[in-house]
């Protein structure tokens, strides 16, 4: 049997962004692919939050296991957090990380 290739985990917008709190925070990961093209193998989107700075998770945050998630605006506080996109089909997996700096509504910010 012969080897496939390695999944790439993408996330849509880059692994640097900057939001207003005041709107959605949209983690895009559909352009996650599989080069082999593998139909018979089930694909799966994990993601996770980190706040920068703290010592763990985001608290009280859940994200759905799908391609597309959306974060209402207020969910999350202004400051700095870290995305895992997870993309695997079976024993296969990549992982993109993408820095999202919340800024206040209005979006001036201290932070830098």
């Amino acid at each position: 049997e012969a080897e496939l290739p390695g999944v790439y985990a993408k996330i849509a917008g880059g692994d640097k962004r900057s939001l207003n709190a005041d709107r959605p925070i949209v983690l895009d990961g559909s352009q996650s692919y599989d080069p082999a093209n593998v139909r018979i193998q089930n694909e799966t989107f994990e993601w996770q939050c980190i706040k920068e700075n703290s010592t763990g998770y985001c608290s009280g945050l859940t994200l759905d296991d799908k391609a597309v998630v959306t974060i209402p605006p207020s969910r999350l506080k202004p400051g700095v957090y870290f995305f895992q996109l997870t993309y695997s089909k079976e024993s296969r997996f990549s992982i993109a990380r993408s820095r999202i700096i919340l800024l206040p509504a209005g979006g001036f910010s201290p932070l830098v």
